[in-house]
């Protein structure tokens, strides 16, 4: 059973990796940054919600964590409902998924003011928003898996990253 779970996981990691980065390996990297992470809360535009929800459950099972997704607002009343849902779960980490539509800079700027508030830490896959205060982004460039970490957020979240995980990041913001 286990070499068959181990095959699937294989061959899903494998497939995935020639698009995008996947909800799994940015679950992974999550759950090697900040172990104590038992949540993850996923944003992202409307649009993607059937993917993302697919991703989401497999995700779940590869990586042990629960995962709750919420599909992006253009409106800050309905962004405000999902905010107030994420922020009552326990060990939660939120994943920004961005386009320029539904989750623009502004969108991300307003979401970071609300979770750190409580220290819940986020994390984006669009490559600058390290500079505009989110803890850490995880995109794809030239295939290969980056990671950008705000050392700032870091210290305000009171959080610390092992040494290796730090050796396998670029540091935007110290």
């Amino acid at each position: 059973m286990k070499k068959a779970l181990l095959l699937v996981i294989f061959i899903f990691l494998t497939l995935t990796t020639i698009r995008s980065q996947t909800i799994t390996q940015m679950g992974f990297i999550i759950k090697k940054a900040i172990p104590s992470i038992q949540n993850i809360a996923i944003i992202f535009p409307k649009n993607m919600h059937k993917q993302i929800a697919k991703e989401a459950k497999m995700a779940q099972i590869i990586t042990k964590r629960k995962y709750f997704i919420y599909a992006g607002e253009k409106r800050t009343n309905k962004i405000s409902t999902q905010i107030y849902n994420i922020r009552r779960l326990k060990n939660v980490a939120v994943i920004i998924i961005t386009d320029n539509d539904a989750l623009s800079v502004d969108s991300v700027k307003y979401i970071l003011g609300k979770f750190s508030e409580q220290k819940i830490p986020v994390i984006s896959n669009r490559k600058k928003d390290t500079l505009i205060g989110v803890l850490m982004t995880i995109f794809k460039n030239d295939n290969k898996i980056e990671k950008h970490i705000n050392k700032i957020v870091s210290s305000a979240l009171e959080l610390s990253f092992s040494e290796e995980f730090l050796s396998e990041c670029i540091i935007d913001v110290e």
